[in-house]
């Protein structure tokens, strides 16, 4: 059975109160950039470069550790799965 709104919701706010803020907002503006700039051929090269030190900077300036950042990602791509995978589930 798919999840329901209630349970996808739960899910969202533990990914919103495990991870501040500024590392959600960058986690993902640095996945959905990577997908972005790889449907334009761009990830690869000077604009990709520019984009990843934005992101860099980006943490520097917001107080977010590398490592802090990682764990963003890192939970929002299992997010993303979790819900894909419930999507597919049968109802």
């Amino acid at each position: 059975m798919a999840a329901t709104p209630e349970e996808v919701a739960a899910l969202r706010r533990t990914f919103e109160q495990d991870h501040r803020k500024p590392a959600r907002a960058l986690a993902e503006l640095l996945l959905m950039g990577n997908v972005l700039l790889e449907s334009h051929e761009a990830l690869e090269g000077r604009l990709g470069e520019r984009f990843e030190a934005f992101v860099l900077e980006s943490l520097d300036d917001e107080g977010v550790s590398h490592a802090e950042f990682a764990r963003a990602v890192q939970a929002l791509q299992d997010l993303r799965a979790t819900l894909a995978n419930l999507d597919e589930l049968p109802d």
